[in-house]
């Protein structure tokens, strides 16, 4: 595995979750540009894992080569105590997945791992 990418972060108190994002290096380079985007599926579209291997195994989209793009989204709650970038996660094989409740931007993206 070969990293592409690596962000420092700026050192806060808040917690941060970290998750995954398979998908090509094509479509890397959009998300890096753009940031993460919801898709018009409903809020339960589930597009990060808890563990690099679930999203390894989802990296090959078909254009491009595969990569995995890992995420440090800080863990900032709603007045209903939940995180505020995305939903809590659900079970799913060996770990969990989770969907966007809003786009994420490039910032939080901390490296991007080609396979």
């Amino acid at each position: 595995m070969k990293i592409l990418k690596v962000t420092n972060l700026n050192k806060t108190s808040e917690s941060v979750l970290t998750l995954y994002h398979g998908t090509s290096d094509v479509n890397a380079e959009k998300i890096e540009a753009e940031g993460l985007k919801r898709r018009n599926l409903g809020s339960r579209w589930y597009t990060l894992a808890d563990n690099f291997k679930d999203a390894k195994f989802h990296s090959n989209v078909g254009n491009g080569n595969p990569v995995v793009i890992e995420f440090k989204i800080p863990d900032t709650k709603d007045e209903h105590g939940f995180n505020k970038w995305v939903w809590d996660g659900e079970k799913a094989g060996e770990g969990y997945w989770y969907s966007l409740r809003e786009d994420l931007p490039s910032e939080f993206i901390s490296g991007i791992h080609s396979l």
